[in-house]
This record gives structure tokens, C-alpha cells and sequence, in this order.
């Protein structure tokens, strides 16, 4: 144990020595936190940020230039993702959007297409944090719920469930989420699974009455009535509306 230690100094010893001489130093904590708050905050400004790191402030995680500024990215991915998070957005889609936008990383091969990614992920974030500040400033309890909503759209989703993981009065909560959403919680719950079949529809090639059993519903017909109340068409026409004009274009379904 006590070897390991010392050949671990030693290393660190050795790494800090070479930066010295060659110049580098990695980016000020307080101007990194800067960065991230700014973000979580929605600053539309936020790309031209003093706290964002340039080229020069990036500690070297690997040999290969491009596979660093890889690396890199992704912890800031993770990092806006987190500080997101903490600032109000539900936890599964902090989390999501962050795993898509590695995943997008892992496979971009030049250094042009990282800086791209790297504006387009900062603007994303910041400007669903905007969105979100002005529109959803939530109590503790309601942004707790809504997150609780958000992880678990798959199933049936109880009052007493809710209460249970925000701490609080059931009675209590209901009022307070009404007062603060307009929304009853089954309300809310209901526009939230109609907004997630809506992009299942568009991006999967799954089929209505999956995609209604997925998110919980009753049965078929329950799916449709609800989805028909809140977009004014069926699921299928949904589908044979819009399904051309995405990116992952899917084959409409027949029948309703």
C-alpha cells in the first residue's frame, strides 16, 4: 500500500513538473464553477462565458489531442447535466439528454465537429434551464413531484406515491401542486404521458397500442381517448401527420 502511495506521488510529482515547464495550468476552479452556474442559471450569453476552458486550460487525459478534448467534453456533459439537475430540470431528462449528447461524442472524429457539439450542448442545456425558470419556478415539494412524474412515466402513478417521495401531506401536496402547476396532479401526469407518446410515435417504429401499454395505460381505447383529448387526432393519424417530417422517419401505422 505504502509503494503505491509513493509511486503515485512520484507520478504526480513528474506530471506537475512537466506542466510547469511547459506552461500549462488547468482552468480556476471559481471560473469552471462560474461556467456551470451560468448555465444552470440560462444565461443566454453563456457561450461567450470567460469561465467556459479554451484549448490551452484543458488538463491533458490523454496523448491523442482529439481523444482529449473527447474526454473532456463528456465531463462537461455530465457536469451540466448535474448542476442542471440540482437547478430544477427532472432528473431523467438532465440525465438522458446528457447520455445522448456522449453518445453523439463517442462517435465524432474531428475537431471542428467536438467544438459544434460542445456550442450546441451548452445552448441546449442553458436554454431549457431559461424555459424553465420562466415558466415552471416551483416549491420544493411541486419540483419534486414533477420529477417523480418524470422517472417513472411507465407505470401507474399514485397520490400516495407522490406523497410519500416528496415527505409531505397528500392533502397538502394536491393543493399545492394546483396552485402552482394549474394542473391537478392526474392532470399533469396525463399531459406528461401524451407529450412522451407523441415522440414515441414520431421516433420509434413501435406500435400505438405499445406505446399506450408502455406508459401505462388501461387499455387501447383508454390510450386513444386521452391522446384524441389532448392533440385532437388519434394516435395512427398523429403518426400519418407528422412522421415525415422527422429525422428517424417511421412507416405510419394503419387503422385509427
Amino acid at each position: 500500500m505504502e509503494q503505491e502511495f509513493d509511486e503515485s506521488r512520484r507520478k504526480l510529482s513528474g506530471a506537475l513538473y512537466d506542466q510547469r515547464e511547459a506552461g500549462m495550468y488547468h482552468q480556476a476552479y471559481q471560473k469552471e464553477l462560474a461556467f456551470y452556474e451560468a448555465v444552470q442559471r440560462g444565461d443566454p450569453g453563456v457561450l461567450g462565458f470567460s469561465g467556459a476552458a479554451d484549448d490551452g486550460q484543458l488538463g491533458r487525459l490523454s496523448s491523442s489531442p482529439l481523444r482529449n478534448q473527447k474526454y473532456h467534453l463528456i465531463i462537461m456533459t455530465a457536469m451540466i447535466s448535474r448542476f442542471c439537475q440540482r437547478g430544477g430540470m427532472p432528473l431523467e431528462t438532465a440525465f438522458t439528454l446528457s447520455d445522448l449528447y456522449i453518445r453523439r461524442i463517442d462517435l465524432l472524429g474531428d475537431e471542428e465537429s467536438l467544438a459544434a457539439v460542445r456550442d450546441e450542448i451548452v445552448r441546449d442545456f442553458s436554454r431549457r434551464m431559461r424555459e424553465l425558470r420562466e415558466t415552471h419556478l416551483y416549491s420544493k415539494y411541486t419540483s419534486r413531484a414533477v420529477a417523480f412524474m418524470h422517472a417513472h412515466l411507465h407505470g401507474r402513478i399514485t397520490l400516495q406515491q407522490l406523497a410519500g417521495y416528496c415527505g409531505c401531506n397528500k392533502t397538502y401536496l394536491c393543493a399545492l401542486f394546483k396552485r402552482e402547476t394549474g394542473l391537478t396532479a392526474a392532470k399533469y401526469i396525463e399531459r406528461l404521458k401524451v407529450e412522451a407518446a407523441e415522440e414515441m410515435l414520431l421516433y420509434s417504429g413501435r406500435s400505438s397500442m405499445d406505446i399506450g401499454g408502455t406508459l401505462g395505460f388501461s387499455s387501447h381505447s383508454h390510450f386513444i381517448s386521452v391522446f384524441r383529448k389532448h392533440t385532437g387526432m388519434t394516435p395512427a393519424k398523429y403518426r400519418r401527420t407528422h412522421w415525415s417530417t422527422v429525422l428517424v422517419p417511421t412507416a405510419p401505422e394503419e387503422g385509427a
